[in-house]
């Protein structure tokens, strides 16, 4: 089983040094799970294909709202677009303004 390094562990194992956290080691399944429990690691295959159903489950925008819903987000966009660029006021003349 692949496992990604979640936790430190300091020697070695079989002669070679553990890997850091955040990279990944093959182990056989029983020593995997145990460092899994442990929470020194995590299953690096699971990972992957949960990143895979995500992709495959992003919605459409407009089919995700209601036909009401997307008529005032682009109401809204055409406001953004249209609405005039106001300048910016500097402090004195707002402290005048509301004296």
């Amino acid at each position: 089983m692949k496992v990604r390094m979640v936790g430190h562990i300091s020697g070695s194992r079989d002669g070679v040094m553990w890997p850091k956290p955040g990279e990944e080691i093959e182990l056989p399944d029983d020593e995997a799970e145990n460092l899994i429990w442990n929470k020194l690691a995590e299953a690096a295959e699971a990972e992957e294909e949960q990143a895979d159903e995500k992709a495959d489950e992003v919605p459409d925008r407009n089919k995700a709202i209601g036909a009401e819903e997307q008529a005032v987000a682009n109401a809204a966009d055409v406001e953004k677009a249209v609405a005039p660029k106001r300048a910016p006021r500097s402090r004195a003349k707002a402290a005048e303004e509301s004296k």
